[in-house]
């Protein structure tokens, strides 16, 4: 009864936590809500049972060479996107204080997971979902994603950006809790947690690439650690498969998700007219890269918005006005000049080059079943 009274608690306090208190207070973030975790935790450590764990040391012996790897990676590569100063405050005072609010709050959730993992609910998967769910809630920030959504479309890339790394990440929690206790949960979520927190200079990246760095990285550490954790398995018989090739693929995977989805610079773009014959035809998939109206000739392809559709059309006319550059477009297989003129406000991109027949599938959905406007070009 103790044990679910508990729960309860732990469950309203999260809830109202994440809908009641605004994000800009500081003082609740740094020091009532990192007391909160502790008060919490007390709790557990009366009643916490020592668990063997056998395959512990292996595991974090593993993710100490992951979270290296990882962080030569990341920052490494800001020689190639660049640098910004880091947002945390890096001075001596900063770090303790940042410490204090982000380090032991991981430590206090990752020992109340794991003591609702090994002691209340050890074993059972129901119970498994029900803890992971709540963890994730529990580093959602609510009110950001609510103002982030301002139509439908932006559904899919609010929860790609940040539902999709706490989840990985929260069934990786599970997962290394379950083999390896809670210092492996906790060392794993510290050694990216601190060089954020002390490292003046962060990579400059998009939100899209820090995502896939975040979504990455669990699925990685997974199936490294459980690749490794199977092969010490003295009674294992059956072939155990190098996860070299799943991470390959799902490496590739979610990089093409993404570029089909138009997140990053370079757009795909599916042909739905025939008004670009015969250089562009139905069906075909076309690259569009973004362009500033300046560089833009006669002759030049561009992908441009008119009303609530796209329109890949060649420009025709360049026209220099008080107001600034106007263009004039026409499709190669119409016969008279698009109506009107195009600003630069209208311009999405630059056509690069076309891949034939790859957009047919959505050219079909589109002309058959499709009814509303979509993501794609759409002609005279």
């Amino acid at each position: 009864m103790k044990n679910k009274l508990y729960l309860v608690g732990l469950f309203l306090y999260v809830i109202c936590y994440k809908l009641l208190i605004n994000n800009s207070n500081y003082f609740f973030i740094y020091i009532i809500n990192p007391t909160i975790w502790l008060i919490l935790s007390t709790y557990i450590f009366f009643h916490n049972k020592d668990i063997y764990y056998k395959y512990q040391k292996q595991i974090i012996y593993l993710l100490f060479i992951i979270a290296t790897i990882y962080n030569l990676i990341y920052y490494g590569l800001g020689f190639i996107f660049g640098y910004a100063n880091n947002a945390y405050d890096t001075s001596l005072e900063g770090i303790i204080i940042n410490l204090f609010s982000l380090v032991i709050v991981a430590f206090c959730k990752e020992y109340i997971r794991a003591f609702l993992i090994n002691s209340i609910f050890r074993n059972k998967f129901f119970y498994y979902f029900l803890i992971t769910i709540f963890f994730i809630i529990s580093d959602l920030n609510i009110q950001t994603i609510y103002s982030d959504i301002t139509d439908k479309s932006d559904i899919f890339i609010v929860f790609l950006e940040n539902v999709t790394p706490s989840l990985t990440y929260n069934f990786l929690a599970l997962f290394l809790i379950i083999h390896g206790g809670i210092w492996s949960s906790f060392i794993y979520k510290c050694s990216f947690i601190i060089p954020s927190l002390i490292i003046n200079i962060t990579p400059k990246y998009e939100l899209m690439e820090t995502t896939i760095f975040n979504v990455l990285t669990p699925v990685f550490t997974y199936l490294y650690i459980n690749y490794n954790i199977e092969k010490k398995k003295k009674d294992s018989k059956r072939y155990i498969e190098s996860p070299k090739k799943w991470i390959l693929i799902f490496s590739l995977s979610l990089v093409l998700l993404l570029f089909f989805l138009g997140v990053y610079p370079v757009k795909p773009v599916v042909i739905l007219s025939a008004s670009m014959k015969p250089s562009i035809k139905e069906g075909d998939l076309v690259i569009v890269t973004p362009c500033d109206i300046t560089n833009i000739k006669e002759g030049t392809i561009i992908l441009y918005k008119l009303n609530n559709y796209q329109v890949l059309h060649r420009v025709v006319d360049v026209i220099n006005s008080e107001e600034g550059i106007k263009l004039v477009t026409k499709g190669d297989n119409n016969n008279k000049k698009d109506s009107g003129s195009i600003s630069e406000s209208n311009i999405i991109g630059c056509y690069q080059f076309r891949i034939p027949y790859l957009g047919y599938p959505s050219y079909l959905w589109h002309k058959f079943f499709q009814n509303q406007e979509v993501d794609v070009e759409i002609g005279d």
